[in-house]
């Protein structure tokens, strides 16, 4: 693979497992702040597994006018929407071991007044990658500018941070391979293959995949989640044999 490895993604809030994983295999990791805000997505709301075993949707509210990059969309952080979230986080850790740990990363985090959502969401990544003791170099797309659009603009990005390989989502596959854009001369390209590892959650419960990598932390800590956020990252694959394995109909 060669060097410096690149990987991007749009700041997403109270990110899962996989997208540290993909931030630690990465030399330079990209918060793409300025790609298009979608509400009712992972740019704002996350899950959270609560002690009776059922899972709920922490929601951040957003305002927003139409169509708008994430760096312009707003966060709506009054005081009933803090209180209520973090009496969320007291009742979904309240018999974990290492609560208190977590509430001190999120709960000056959550207090502070934010300008948009991708700076806000981007600094938790930030403190979240520096407890579990990864540090690639993060850049901001908005600080590169870029042309294009889809993977027109990510091949852009790759260029200008002189990217030798890419390390890809693996969802992005298809509409790489439609565009036509991928596979570059100059840039290799990697997709990550990652299946969240299990780890104790609830006394006789079934394991939750998909959650916050907060759940970890609240429940085993940084060292134990940063084994966990490793165990679940298999080998990168290359785009030749990412793209051999795709489904009839261009799924992967």
């Amino acid at each position: 693979m060669k060097r410096p490895s690149v990987a991007m993604m749009q700041p997403t809030f109270l990110p899962w497992t996989g997208y540290f994983a993909l931030l630690a295999a990465a030399d330079v990791f990209v918060f793409l702040d300025d790609f298009q805000f979608c509400r009712r997505s992972f740019h704002h709301r996350n899950r959270l597994l609560l002690p009776d075993g059922t899972v709920t949707w922490i929601t951040l509210p957003v305002a927003h006018g139409g169509r708008v990059p994430l760096r312009e969309a707003r966060p709506l952080l009054d005081e009933t929407f803090r209180r209520r979230f973090l009496e969320t986080l007291h009742h979904a850790w309240a018999r974990c071991a290492h609560r208190d740990g977590a509430l001190a990363l999120v709960e000056p985090w959550i207090r502070r007044d934010w300008e948009n959502l991708a700076a806000m969401n981007a600094a938790l990544v930030r403190e979240i990658a520096a407890r579990l003791g990864f540090s690639p170099r993060f850049v901001e797309s908005s600080s590169l500018g870029s042309a294009g659009r889809r993977s027109a603009r990510i091949a852009d990005l790759l260029r200008r941070l002189g990217a030798g390989s890419y390390l890809a989502a693996r969802g992005s596959l298809g509409y790489m391979v439609e565009d036509g854009v991928f596979p570059l001369p100059d840039v290799e390209t990697y997709f990550q293959r990652y299946e969240p590892a299990p780890y104790p959650q609830l006394p006789g419960r079934p394991f939750v995949p998909y959650l916050s990598v907060l759940d970890p932390l609240a429940r085993h800590g940084a060292d134990a989640t940063r084994e966990i956020v490793l165990a679940g990252a298999g080998p990168f694959e290359p785009w030749d044999e990412a793209v051999a394995g795709m489904a009839p109909g261009g799924r992967p």
